[in-house]
């Protein structure tokens, strides 16, 4: 069982998309480390792994997840160094810091009209 960090509403492709922490520590004969990213349809079913949250050091943990203009959006507010906002590839599930901040800010959400975070 994993310990849900952040979700936000998908409406572009009618899902919601969760982080799973993991521990930062890859399974036996996994890499990367960080948090899983899951997707559940919005007509419900069983969650499909994205894959792992990395950045370019290895494993990245997000603490809140939103979604504006069809960019994932992510907080990290666990790590001191690591704090801030980020963008997320949803192809190659790599995080890239857009603002680093010296608060503990976890939960993130945006307007689903307006898109503003």
């Amino acid at each position: 069982m994993c310990k849900v960090w952040g979700a936000t509403a998908d409406f572009a492709n009618e899902r919601i998309l969760f982080t799973c922490a993991s521990g930062l520590t890859p399974p036996v004969g996994e890499i990367g480390g960080g948090d899983e990213l899951f997707a559940v349809p919005f007509s419900g079913g069983a969650p499909t792994s994205l894959g792992r949250i990395t950045s370019p050091n290895g494993g990245f943990r997000v603490d809140g997840l939103a979604i504006s203009g069809g960019v994932l959006y992510g907080a990290n507010a666990g790590a001191g160094v690591d704090n801030g906002f980020y963008s997320i590839d949803t192809t190659t599930l790599v995080v890239t810091q857009i603002a680093r901040y010296a608060d503990s800010i976890s939960g993130i959400d945006a307007d689903p009209d307006t898109g503003i975070i």
